[in-house]
């Protein structure tokens, strides 16, 4: 199921941009860097629920996207920049001082469902799609995101993006392994790369190590 995904969405997307291309020059309206409400805590402020077969929860400043009866791509879908249909009516360009996308991700839950086999040896997977308003060319798709049941920090490069306008689709993908599963999402925020500037101590010990050096060095001579 997975190797069809970027395929389908390449074709789905080209077929939309076809129709909705002149819409889109005219009427969207950018946000620089800024991701709205993304600790939740104003519920789904800021963000379209696109789901089919699951659904999105929020609670506790946590969106929780869960998959449902039976098995299907996109199952459960949170996005943010678009409405899902990919209009691109609100989209978040990418500038050079949020570049980095970070999230907090984990799975919260997990029971039996009888309307599947679990025969498949995938596993609920969430993924996050990356698409860019004008050109699917740019499009940039994270699939292989470890998740356990541990809130972890996910941070993803978009420096290639930089310039860029686009949307942010978490996508929960039900395969048919016997389980439903719920993922809880929390703290989506575009942040600037972080630099190491070594601290003025560090930076004395090692202007007198030098020094130290070419003392020697010239007492040699």
């Amino acid at each position: 199921m997975k190797n069809i995904m970027p395929k389908f969405k390449l074709f789905y997307r080209l077929l939309t941009l076809v129709f909705s291309v002149n819409v889109i020059a005219f009427s969207q309206v950018t946000h620089a860097g800024v991701i709205t409400n993304g600790d939740f805590s104003n519920g789904s402020t800021g963000w379209a629920d696109a789901s089919f077969t699951g659904q999105v929860d929020f609670d506790n400043n946590t969106a929780n996207l869960s998959t449902g009866a039976g098995i299907g791509l996109y199952s459960a879908v949170l996005v943010q920049g678009d409405n899902g249909f990919f209009d691109f009516d609100d989209p978040i360009e990418i500038d050079a001082q949020h570049s980095q996308l970070t999230f907090v991700l984990n799975i919260s839950e997990q029971t039996v469902d009888n309307t599947e086999s679990g025969i498949s040896s995938l596993n609920d997977a969430l993924n996050l799609s990356v698409y860019d308003a004008f050109d699917p060319l740019f499009d940039i798709y994270f699939n292989s995101l470890v998740v356990t049941n541990q809130p972890q920090d996910y941070l993803l490069d978009l420096s290639s993006l930089i310039g860029r306008s686009v949307a942010f689709s978490f996508e929960l993908n039900d395969e048919d392994d016997g389980f439903n599963t719920q993922f809880s999402l929390d703290n989506v925020q575009l942040i600037t790369s972080v630099i190491s500037v070594p601290e003025p101590s560090s930076m004395l010990i090692l202007l007198f190590a030098m020094l130290v050096f070419t003392r020697k060095k010239l007492t040699m001579k």
